[in-house]
């Protein structure tokens, strides 16, 4: 009810009401989705996404409503299918890219935006292909990703998060991949990977996820690290709501949920 008089409501009211469905949609023990279910049926990310266009760039707001709707596309289930076509027909993929440039300072604005378009992008069937264009050409979200990778160029946890996104878009085979990849020359995202090399030891997970990146981009095969690196990434990211509110929270794992698969048979959990 908050979210859809938010014309009328503060944008605080509309961040709480985004972390309170946020809350409620990471639901590990939900195996059916039936709250995800519900928030769907109730158009909750048209909602969410909508409440930041009338309130402005609150990054508070921005963070929580982009996190709601990233919850809502997870996963390549019934349910995730449904959520990634209602967040793309809300425009989840423009407001993020929108949100990595005017909150590209702000790794957890980044990382939820990161995780929201990796969700959507992610996944196969009939539409996949078609989301990962719209986000290469529409969003034009690899121009944004490469001025967020000259934000922060020693925080490994955004750049893991910023060229696992590119990584998804310039991977799969086909002609959209193929179109993805000549996008991501034309981006820099060559150069940009190759300072990530640079600067992070090859057993980091950056240095690997720009690997993976550099070897789709060049269309050569993949050589696998000496070492595997370690399979989980814990990330301390003051969230949006604690930076502006100073309100404590035990946990804000609400926020990326839903096993994002940041490389193929890898599920990463995320506590930001």
């Amino acid at each position: 009810a908050v979210l859809r008089s938010a014309a009328a409501s503060s944008p605080l009211a509309c961040t709480h009401a985004c972390i309170a469905l946020a809350r409620l949609t990471y639901n590990p023990a939900d195996e059916a989705g039936v709250v995800k279910g519900l928030a769907l049926h109730e158009g909750v990310p048209a909602l969410a996404l909508g409440a930041i266009s009338l309130h402005g760039r609150d990054p508070a707001l921005a963070f929580a409503a982009i996190a709601l709707a990233g919850n809502l596309a997870a996963l390549d289930d019934e349910v995730g299918r449904r959520g990634k076509e209602a967040a793309l027909e809300a425009g989840i993929l423009v407001v993020a890219a929108d949100a990595l440039n005017v909150h590209g300072k702000r790794a957890d604005v980044v990382v939820a935006s990161c995780n929201a378009a990796l969700n959507v992008c992610a996944g196969s069937g009939p539409g996949a292909e078609q989301r990962r264009r719209a986000a290469v050409y529409d969003a034009r979200i690899m121009h944004h990703l490469m001025q967020v990778l000259k934000h922060h160029p020693k925080n490994d946890q955004v750049v893991v998060w910023a060229l696992s996104l590119v990584a998804i878009l310039v991977e799969p085979e086909g002609e959209e991949a193929q179109l993805a990849r000549r996008a991501a020359q034309r981006e820099g995202v060559v150069r940009e990977a190759r300072r990530v090399q640079s600067k992070f030891d090859p057993g980091a997970e950056a240095h690997q996820v720009a690997s993976r990146v550099l070897a789709a981009v060049e269309g050569r095969p993949l050589v696998p690290p000496a070492e595997p690196a370690l399979a989980h990434v814990e990330m301390q990211i003051r969230s949006g709501e604690q930076r502006h509110h100073q309100q404590a929270h035990s946990s804000t794992a609400w926020a990326f949920g839903g096993g994002v698969q940041r490389q193929p048979g890898r599920t990463v959990q995320q506590q930001v």
